[in-house]
């Protein structure tokens, strides 16, 4: 067994057209609006909560100049239409925008896809057209209950589609929100949300929402960044089983002619899918004639005036760091992997974890992991070494991380170092963690409280220990009782 298939923990079929496309199961999917994606999947933990704090700050703030450059381009273009396209013309056009939100749309391409929606919504309706706003990907990884169900009724062969649809609305056609910034995307930059991507479904669902609208000039375009996948799958029924029934559905679209197609591909060719497709490998600020690599993420204050743009002056960019997709795919693995603990077999995810922590060595060794994500997802999978020199190199990939701007990574730093000093003979420090030994009630001994403030703690993201201490008492509630020796 390769690499791949101790990280994944499966082995994937061939490629057949024999299969025809079908659902095994449609029970489990879920259609929500983004502001109820907390019954479907759940609350955020505090370090996703940090996460996504952050990550709306850079949308907020940290893109102040982009937006800027964009408001004055499609204000200059909405003069322009305005004045060649009849009102009533206008207002009988509709736009869904449709938002792959697969694993891989992580970090910098969710936050490009979150401003490109939020620029085409303001956009669109400041000339009088209709827009929706929709996003795609799974409940749960491996296939969730649409995979077990299958294996309780004796694992039929080609199931068909084998994992449970999560359908976002973000923005409805018949709602009247508007305005850059707008708090209804925010949803969409959650860590917890993207999963798998069945893109086939996804724009079927998209093109049945757009055919009941009542506009007769209707476009929908798809902004992703690959092709689809879900293991639990393309494993029972081929490789290209997702891909040959995207490119079905599209052929249909495209034939019928009702509706306008096009897909923009965020590093990624969408053409071979596509008729009408564009990469966006850049951005370009035209308002100042500048091209930059994809959300140039630089602070700047709240509210801050730009100032003038001196023409004979160089301005310095931010540094751009690609986010490496095998250590992305590694981290997703190894989150998965912990979805459901104890694990039933200790051993091989014993092995899976020093498989992950091995070729995360190769890549850090190879130069091939720059980003603040690229960081923080290494520092995840060392955490879950077995000896003190991981523990040691995962709380420095943690602290490079947050050095590189990735807030999130702050309580990993500490945990890190947690689990560092536990492993030479030290009390921990912040108090990240709780041992149940055999027999024994939970702890967080050998445990130095005094050694940092609270005021510490909160910076780092760990929790008081007023509040460590409520979990602890939870912790040994929980616990079944022990029987008298």
């Amino acid at each position: 067994m390769g690499f791949w298939d101790v990280i994944l923990g499966k082995r994937r079929r061939a490629a057949s057209t024999a299969v025809p496309y079908k659902r095994y199961t449609n029970v489990f999917d879920r259609e929500v609006a983004a502001k109820d994606l907390d019954s479907v999947i759940g609350s955020l933990s505090n370090p996703a909560e940090i996460a996504l704090k952050e990550a709306w700050a850079h949308f907020e703030t940290g893109l102040t100049g982009w937006k800027a450059s964009t408001q004055i381009l499609a204000l200059n273009h909405t003069g322009v239409i305005r004045s060649s396209v009849p009102l009533h013309v206008l207002e009988d056009c509709c736009f869904v925008l449709l938002i792959d939100q697969s694993g891989s749309m992580r970090g910098q391409n969710m936050l490009l896809a979150t401003a490109a929606a939020d620029c085409l919504q303001d956009f669109a309706r400041n000339l009088g057209c209709t827009v929706e706003v929709l996003g795609f990907t799974t409940t749960t990884w491996k296939g969730g209950r649409s995979r077990q169900k299958w294996l309780n009724r004796g694992r039929v062969p080609s199931p068909g589609r084998l994992c449970d649809l999560l359908h976002v609305i973000y923005l409805d056609a018949n709602s009247h929100m508007s305005g850059t910034g707008s708090w209804a995307f925010r949803p969409m930059l959650r860590p917890d949300l993207p999963k798998e991507n069945i893109d086939g479904e996804a724009v079927e669902w998209a093109r049945d929402r757009l055919k009941r609208l009542t506009q007769s000039r209707k476009f929908l375009i798809i902004i992703s960044d690959g092709a689809p996948v879900d293991d639990s799958t393309l494993m029972e029924n081929g490789s290209d089983y997702l891909l040959r029934h995207l490119r079905s559905v599209v052929g249909e679209i495209e034939a019928e002619g009702e509706i306008r197609l096009s897909a923009i591909g965020i590093g990624h060719d969408v053409t071979s899918y596509y008729s009408d497709g564009i990469t966006a490998e850049y951005l370009t600020l035209s308002a100042f004639g500048i091209k930059v690599e994809p959300l140039l993420l630089v602070r700047e204050a709240p509210n801050a005036s730009m100032g003038s743009w001196d023409q004979n002056q160089t301005y310095p960019t931010s540094l751009y760091r690609a986010t490496n997709v095998e250590m992305t795919a590694i981290f997703d693995a190894d989150q998965t992997s912990r979805q459901t603990w104890p694990p039933k077999d200790f051993a091989m995810q014993s092995e899976a974890d020093r498989q992950r922590r091995v070729r995360t060595g190769e890549l850090l060794d190879q130069g091939l992991l720059h980003s603040a994500d690229d960081l923080y997802h290494a520092a995840f999978v060392y955490q879950h070494g077995d000896n003190e020199a991981d523990y040691l190199k995962a709380h420095v990939l943690a602290t490079a991380a947050v050095a590189r701007g990735k807030a999130a990574a702050k309580w990993i730093a500490a945990a890190t170092l947690d689990r560092y000093l536990l492993a030479i003979g030290r009390p921990q420090v912040f108090g990240t963690q709780y041992m149940t030994p055999k027999d024994k009630a939970t702890t967080q001994e050998p445990y130095d409280r005094t050694a940092i403030s609270d005021a510490l703690r909160a910076a780092m993201g760990v929790p008081s220990l007023n509040l460590q201490t409520q979990t602890l008492i939870q912790m040994k509630n929980a616990e079944p009782a022990k029987k008298p020796e």
